[in-house]
């Protein structure tokens, strides 16, 4: 159904960083949200 969020970071061309990148996004923005 498409993606929820989009990870366009120079070192997201390698998938190896891709997980790592996303989960400090998602981290980032949980605690903008206060979750």
């Amino acid at each position: 159904k498409g993606f929820l969020m989009v990870s366009a970071t120079p070192l997201t061309r390698s998938s190896h960083h891709a997980g790592e990148d996303f989960a400090k996004l998602r981290a980032a923005r949980a605690a903008k949200q206060g979750s």
